[in-house]
Parts: structure tokens; C-alpha cells; sequence
């Protein structure tokens, strides 16, 4: 149909109401009219949406030329949604919304002559009852393909409008026997309530694992059966044994759904520790599951791993969000790890098997040394991050060993990364035929001199100058490294002694002169500083234990009970420093401190410093900005000096406060001071 033909009946329409006595306002708007239908209908379409459509100063003419505007818009807009609805639209969406969301938005373009409107609408509506006659011509269809499938989907359409309303399963059930009445008999679809009653339990099954609640008050519903006795899918013998499993299925998925909902708070209480630092906080857990009635017990040391291991799985956007380096990514994921006392199994894995993969002709294979290097260089990192983490991730003493005279090397020979391979290979390596250039005068000498050296205070043992009982363990370490240092180099005594014994130090944990092995134990790295405080304790509270055995706080030590297992994580026995015997208590029984109780003492401790730095650089920044000076130690006084008033200044921190502040003393200096 053309342009013009496609509006002859919208002509004919509007005829009598354009009618007018004055010949001159017929031909005024048969002008108009005659202009309006030379036009085709995507130009009369783009007229109105690029704001064209022509505006009328004879009224009549504008009422007759608004009503065909709004008619011609209004078939354009009808015929694209149409359009839309036979070629992408999903039809088991509801049509008229398409209609609604356009006509909103055309009238909020285009809807202020109200003649235009009304065509508009007319259009539009008529394109509305259209789509709607499509869609129950489809529904129609898929009624007589399959009755039982479209009762099925009608349940469906009802749960599914039900459960994203919110409303509570019960209602839902009711819902759906109140579809009964459309859906049956008497209804469009003509299907027999006990069929009803098939695609209700079929509907429950479907539902028994996702909406456990609504599956069992579908079966659980009732409805008026033959004679008018109320009846419910659960009465019917002939449905039990389904009925059974269904129940039990939605049973299982209520209980899951509870464990979930637990699981998850406990997961949640565990991110908070862990955000605060303290891993250790967490408790084990028990609780009845809900889905068998067995208790169940949440281990402390599996609670770390899941909160761990949640938070490894947002690491790489932790790590874009805040643009970090490979190296503070590393950094940031080993307090992590060392939160909940484990390791990490990457850098473990980085910086073990490293005196394995050494050998004299690692050279010669310049990807194989590259491997190690790259070993090596993790070490480094490790070692300069934290010692205690480099101990309890590089758990074997041969790749210390041969790590460090690698480093060694580097630092007091300026050997190149090959060099030094080469050097911490023959240093570390010893054959079974011994040390081939070293004679046995040498070897007494080195073992002589090193015993000496570990008779002085300051070397191992701190200020101590009695050795502890074990000390032959590190003599003999720093020994054996010097040996292999002089005979791979030809490093004389005293300087290859030098170097075994910064080797082995930088490698050892030592507490009041006792040297420790932690067997892999994670501790801070304010150890002493932690035990310090932790042996004062047990000192304090131990009066009688202590004046009895005649000790005072310097004389304990500790050293590990030799189990890392355990919630704890390892155990100290509490000893005597010189003679390693355990203190025991009045019962007779010796006294532990564990891992646990250093790591939560040392977070203590470690977020107390990282607070005063923060508070003190907020004091100093803040002095700055006023004006305030530190009053130096010959004024006799504490405090800031307000150099506009003299006042003496103070300030506090109120709780949870990053800025300090201010307030006057209500003293003052008279004659002006200056900072020294």
C-alpha cells in the first residue's frame, strides 16, 4: 500500500471534525493535508523524531494536522514493534511491556498536542491487542500439542512469579491449586485433576533440590477430591514411594542450605580475624549437622586453610586494584600464610631441592643454572623479608647451607652469580674421601679456633658467657662450612670462619643463648622480644617455682617439645637456659609455651609498633602544621611549645583516632626556646 493510500481512511475520518464554515480554514488545511501526503511514511516518522513536524497558527488546522501526525506516527512505531515481536522477541516474555517501555518514551518526547496523542495511543493500542492475540494464539498451540506439558509450565509460571516475589511456600501452594480451576476441567485447558495432580508432583520433584521448602509444601497441599473429601498428593498410596524420595531429597537440601548459611558465618567471623591479624583467634568448631544428626567437628588448623585459601583466590585482584609489584604481591601473600602458620607452597617449593639441583657442571648448562639462580634469588628474598619465614619454608640445612656460601661468595669474594655456584658447590659438597686440601693440623686448627670463639659472649649465645648445652650443634656447622670455604677456594682460616659464621647465624634462631631448631615451627619475627615478655609472665605468676629452683626471669629458655603438630602448631618446654633442663611446677610437671600464644603475643605487639609509628608520624606532621615545637631537654619540660603563645601544648589520641588532639597544659614559657 503507498503513502497516500495507507492514510485515505485516516482522511476520511477526520473529515467531519475538520470541517469548518470558513472556506478559507478548509483550504488552509486541505494545503496542509496535501503536503502531509506527499511525504513517505519514514519521512513523517524522522519529521517528528528530529523535531520538524511543522507547527500551525491556525488552530484548526493545528487540531486536525496534530491528530494526523500522531495517527501516521503512531502506525510507524506499531509496525516496528511488530516487527521486533516476529523476528527477536522472546516469547515467553510478556509483549506488552515492549508496547508500554516505547509509548512511555515517545510521550516523553513527543507528547504535548494532545491531538497527536490521541492518535498515538489509538495506533499503538491497536498494535498491543494484536500482540496480545498472539500470544494466546501461541498459548493456544502449545495447549493442544501438549496439554500435561502446558499444565506443567502454568505450575511453573506460578511457583517461579511466587519465589521471585518473595512469597512464603505455603502461599505458593496455594497459588497453585488456585490455578486448578483455569488449568482443569473447567478451564482453558480441559485436563483432569488427578493429571493435575501428576504435573503438582512432578513440579515438587523438580524443585526438591533448589526450592527444598516449596517442593514439600506442594505435596503437602490439599484440594477437594471426589465426594468432596479433602485429599493431598501424600494420602495416595499409589504416589508413596515417590513421595518418600522427594521428601528425603528436599530434606537433604534443607539441611545443606542450614550447614551453608553456618558455614558461610563462619567464614565470615574467620575473614574478620584474619583482616585484624590474629589467625590464631580461631577456635574449633562443632556442631550438629543438620541433614544426619552427627555431630561434626571443624578443626582451628582447617578453618585457617579455608580463610586462606579464600582469600588466595582474590589475590591477583587485590594485587591490580593496587598495582603491586611481583615482589609485594609475594610480600603480602606471606603475612597471609604466616597469619595462619602455614607455608607458602609456591616460594616452598621456589626455595627447596636447591643443594639437590647444584652440582660441578651446572655451568655447562646455562638453563639449569638459570633455574637455580632463580632459586637462589627467592632465597635472598626470603632471607631479607624474614628469617623465621626463610627457616620454616627452607626446611633443609643443605640449601641454607649451600644458599648462603652462594651469597657469601657474592659479598665478601665479588664472585658473579656463575662464581659463586661453582664455590658453594665444592664448599658444600664433600666427598667421602673428606677434604683433599685440607690437612688434619688445619682441620684441628679450625675446630679449636671455632670452640673458642664460641666461649665469648656475643658470638652465638648474645651476652651469655656460659655455652649452652647444645652448642656443639652450631660449632659444628660453622666448623664444616669453614673447612668446605678454605678447601673450594683456598679462603684463609680466620676469614672462611668469618663467613661460615654469618652463614649459619643468618640461618639459626637462637633465644637467651640457645640455639634452636624449629623443625618448621612459624614464629614472628619479634620472637625473643615476645618471649621475653611471655618467660616474664611465667616468672611473675611462678613466684614459689622460681625462688625454689633459685632462677630469675634471665635464666629461662626454651626450646621445641619436637612436634609441630597440633592446633597449636608446636610447643617450647620452658628450660633452664645453661643446662636445657625443664622447669617443673609444683606437681612435678613441665611447663609449655606454645606457637599459637607467641604468634598472637607478636601480632600484639607488631600492630602496637605499627600504631605508635603511624600516631607518632601523626603527631609530628601535625605539630608541624601549627606552628609547635618539641620543647628541647634543658627547658625542664615535656611537651610542644606554641611559639605564638608560649603555651605549653599536649595531646591524645581519642579512641580510634588517627589524628591527635591538641589541648593547652594551661603552663607557659616566658622567654623563647629553640628546638636542639
Amino acid at each position: 500500500m503507498d503513502a497516500l493510500g495507507s492514510f485515505s481512511g485516516s482522511l476520511g475520518r477526520y473529515a467531519a471534525v475538520t470541517q469548518d464554515k470558513s472556506k478559507s480554514n478548509e483550504l488552509e488545511l486541505m494545503a496542509a493535508q496535501k503536503k502531509f501526503s506527499g511525504m513517505t511514511i519514514e519521512e513523517q516518522r524522522k519529521a517528528v523524531e528530529g523535531g520538524q513536524m511543522p507547527a500551525y497558527a491556525n488552530d484548526f488546522v493545528q487540531k486536525g494536522m496534530g491528530s494526523l501526525w500522531g495517527s501516521s506516527y503512531g502506525q510507524s512505531r506499531a509496525a516496528e514493534l511488530q516487527n521486533t515481536l516476529n523476528t527477536t522477541h522472546d516469547w515467553t516474555g510478556d509483549p506488552d511491556k515492549l508496547y508500554a517501555e516505547a509509548i512511555k518514551a515517545d510521550m516523553e518526547k513527543y507528547g504535548n498536542d494532545p491531538n497527536f496523542v490521541a492518535q498515538y495511543l489509538r495506533q499503538m493500542d491497536q498494535g498491543r491487542n494484536q500482540a496480545q492475540n498472539v500470544v494466546e494464539g501461541r498459548k493456544v498451540d502449545n495447549f493442544n500439542k501438549d496439554q500435561l506439558g502446558a499444565a506443567f509450565a502454568g505450575f511453573d509460571t506460578v511457583i517461579n512469579a511466587g519465589i521471585q516475589n518473595g512469597r512464603d511456600p505455603d502461599d505458593i501452594a496455594k497459588d497453585v491449586m488456585g490455578s486448578y480451576a483455569s488449568l482443569g476441567k473447567d478451564g482453558v485447558l480441559g485436563v483432569d485433576f488427578d493429571k493435575l495432580d501428576q504435573e503438582r508432583l512432578n513440579a515438587a520433584a523438580r524443585r526438591a533440590e533448589t526450592q527444598p521448602e516449596v517442593a514439600l509444601a506442594l505435596i503437602s497441599a490439599t484440594r477437594k477430591g471426589r465426594g468432596g473429601a479433602t485429599t493431598s498428593l501424600a494420602q495416595d498410596p499409589a504416589q508413596r514411594d515417590r513421595i518418600l524420595q522427594i521428601q528425603e531429597v528436599a530434606r537433604k537440601a534443607i539441611g545443606k542450605k542450614a550447614e551453608s548459611v553456618f558455614l558461610d558465618g563462619v567464614a565470615a567471623q574467620n575473614a574478620e580475624l584474619m583482616a585484624t591479624g590474629n589467625l590464631d583467634g580461631i577456635e574449633e568448631r562443632r556442631y550438629t549437622s543438620p541433614i544426619t544428626g552427627e555431630e561434626k567437628v571443624i578443626t582451628a588448623d582447617s578453618q585457617r586453610d579455608d580463610v586462606i585459601y579464600r582469600y588466595m583466590k582474590t589475590s591477583a585482584q587485590i594485587a591490580e586494584k593496587n598495582r603491586e609489584t611481583g615482589t609485594e604481591r609475594m610480600s603480602r601473600e606471606l603475612r597471609v600464610f604466616r597469619m595462619g602458620n602455614k607455608n607458602d607452597p609456591e616460594l616452598e617449593k621456589q626455595v627447596s631441592g636447591i643443594f639437590q639441583m647444584a652440582n660441578a657442571g651446572i655451568s655447562q648448562d646455562p638453563e639449569a643454572e638459570k633455574k637455580l639462580v632463580s632459586k637462589l634469588e627467592a632465597y635472598k628474598w626470603l632471607r631479607n623479608e624474614s628469617t623465621q619465614s626463610l627457616l620454616s619454608h627452607a626446611k633443609d640445612e643443605k640449601d641454607r647451607d649451600f644458599a648462603e656460601t652462594y651469597l657469601a661468595g657474592q659479598q665478601y669474594l665479588g664472585m658473579d652469580s656463575s662464581e659463586a655456584i661453582n664455590f658453594a658447590t665444592r664448599a658444600t659438597k664433600i666427598s667421602s674421601e673428606g677434604l683433599p686440601g685440607i690437612s688434619p693440623k688445619q682441620h684441628e686448627q679450625v675446630r679449636s679456633a671455632v670452640n673458642s670463639l664460641g666461649s665469648k659472649p656475643g658470638w652465638f649465645w648474645g651476652t651469655n658467657d656460659t655455652k649452652p648445652a647444645n652448642s656443639a650443634v652450631a660449632e659444628q656447622r660453622v666448623t664444616q662450612l669453614a673447612l668446605g670455604i678454605m678447601n673450594a677456594n683456598g679462603v684463609p682460616m680466620d676469614k672462611a670462619i668469618t663467613m661460615a659464621s654469618e652463614a649459619v647465624k643468618a640461618t639459626s634462631t637462637t633465644y637467651n643463648g640457645v640455639l634452636l631448631d624449629l623443625q618448621g615451627m612459624h614464629v614472628p619475627d619479634n620472637f625473643s622480644e615476645v618471649l621475653d615478655e611471655q618467660l616474664g609472665d611465667y616468672a611473675k605468676n611462678r613466684p614459689l617455682v622460681m625462688e625454689r629452683n633459685g632462677l630469675s626471669p634471665s635464666d629461662l629458655a626454651v626450646i621445641p617439645a619436637g612436634s609441630t603438630s597440633g592446633p597449636s602448631g608446636g610447643r617450647f618446654i620452658v628450660v633452664e637456659k645453661d643446662t636445657l633442663s625443664p622447669v617443673l611446677d609444683d606437681q612435678g610437671n613441665m611447663s609449655f609455651v606454645t606457637t599459637g600464644q607467641v604468634r598472637q603475643r607478636g601480632a600484639v605487639k607488631e600492630n602496637d609498633r605499627k600504631t605508635k609509628v603511624l600516631r607518632d608520624s601523626a603527631v609530628e606532621s601535625g605539630a608541624a602544621s601549627k606552628g609547635y615545637t618539641r620543647l628541647p631537654a634543658v627547658s625542664g619540660e615535656t611537651g610542644w611549645l606554641n611559639g605564638k603563645t608560649g603555651e605549653i601544648m599536649k595531646f591524645d589520641f581519642p579512641d580510634g583516632a588517627s589524628a591527635p588532639v591538641w589541648k593547652s597544659t594551661g603552663r607557659r614559657i616566658s622567654s623563647p626556646l629553640t628546638q636542639r
